[in-house]
């Protein structure tokens, strides 16, 4: 993966775009990394395997709750408590 500093992405922007469609791209802030910028189709990518995973995740959670008896009501006020 391609490192670049702020103030290079920051003065060919363009070119950093067009840069970051072909693979993500590290940006760097006074010698430490800050971000990484990725593709749209990257993000979407990644946001609809993690996302199923993340529903899968949910579901289990929420069958063993249910299973060991907590309700709706019950799971409300110990949200509101946070």
């Amino acid at each position: 993966m391609k490192t670049v500093s702020i103030t290079k992405a920051r003065r060919a922007f363009g070119t950093f775009i067009d840069a970051v469609q072909r693979e993500p791209i590290i940006v760097r802030r006074r010698k430490r990394d800050v971000a990484v910028v990725l593709s749209m189709a990257e993000f979407d990518r990644l946001r609809g395997q993690h996302g199923n995973e993340l529903q899968s995740l949910m579901r289990d959670v929420s069958r063993r709750a249910a299973n060991r008896g907590l309700t709706e009501q019950e799971l409300a006020e110990i949200l509101a408590q946070r």
